[in-house]
């Protein structure tokens, strides 16, 4: 086993969560990056912090997400769910109390305790990286049902479980295995269930730019990246594959970013289900495709 790989799967000596004093109401002054539109939330934002009692991790117990700037962590997620909520009503699967829903690669709870706190679903994550996990299972509700997946393309869930399934920054990060990734996703959710998945498209490739944070790590490590000779020049052409893989050398498992041309989603992931839509800028700069099980 590589080092690498025994980095990615073992814990570090400490979990931690910022203080009791650190729960997301003594961030909440903090001046945000993020705003989210009052119609897109279903309760008011004093409401919906009132509603998560439970701690933030550190920085380094979310991968680095958003830094110090912790209400903004919080923010992103309360964002990610509501439009995921507002997507699964417009396609005639509302989220709802008897609802199952799974994110993938839900990192430290994100997406995930929005999901719960102000969702109230019930609620399963997963993630290849056990620390995540540990984190949750130490900090936040035991009635989350988390669990550690691998690279392979198998989830311990049973067929036609699922109405719902999210995967953020999950896609953007496969290569080899991204049809069999697909496939899995379509055993578990129920007929009629949705995948909801954000990607790299030829729109956020020609969205590129100094504002958009991948493109820093793209430009200043364009020297580790194997299969394609990237300067800030490439983003004003049109995508240059209809599926591009930017690999990092030296790398462990999901240190590549993937690029999907549109009609590509619509043409090969279609095969298998219904692509009913894809939304630029969906989550964050990464558009979202929307699947339906058929």
């Amino acid at each position: 086993m590589s080092q690498a790989w025994i980095d990615q799967i073992t814990l570090r000596p400490t979990l931690g969560s910022l203080p009791e004093i650190g729960q997301v109401r003594a961030f909440s002054e903090q001046l945000p990056w993020i705003s989210i539109p009052r119609e897109q939330l279903p309760y008011s934002l004093e409401e919906c912090i009132a509603r998560d009692s439970f701690p933030l991790p550190e920085t380094n117990d979310r991968e680095g997400y958003y830094g110090e700037r912790h209400f903004d962590y919080w923010l992103s997620g309360l964002d990610d769910w509501t439009r995921l909520a507002a997507v699964a009503r417009r396609h005639g699967r509302p989220l709802v109390g008897d609802s199952d829903y799974l994110d993938l690669g839900c990192s430290s709870g994100r997406v995930l305790r929005h999901a719960y706190a102000i969702g109230g679903v019930s609620c399963w994550g997963a993630d290849i990286n056990r620390r995540n996990i540990a984190w949750m299972q130490k900090h936040l509700s035991p009635k989350l049902k988390v669990f550690q997946n691998t690279a392979l393309p198998h989830l311990p869930l049973p067929d036609a479980s699922m109405d719902v399934i999210s995967a953020f920054s999950v896609f953007t990060h496969i290569d080899d295995l991204e049809t069999a990734w697909l496939l899995e996703l379509r055993r578990i959710l129920k007929p009629g269930g949705l995948a909801y998945i954000s990607l790299h498209t030829d729109h956020g490739w020609s969205i590129m730019g100094p504002n958009v944070p991948l493109y820093s790590a793209l430009i200043n490590r364009a020297a580790e990246i194997i299969e394609f000779p990237i300067t800030p020049g490439v983003f004003k052409k049109p995508l240059p594959q209809e599926r591009l893989v930017l690999t990092f050398k030296g790398r462990y498992t999901y240190h590549c970013n993937v690029f999907h041309a549109r009609e590509y989603i619509r043409r090969e992931w279609g095969r298998f289900m219904d692509v009913v839509e894809i939304v630029e800028c969906g989550a964050d700069w990464h558009d979202v495709a929307v699947l339906r099980r058929v």
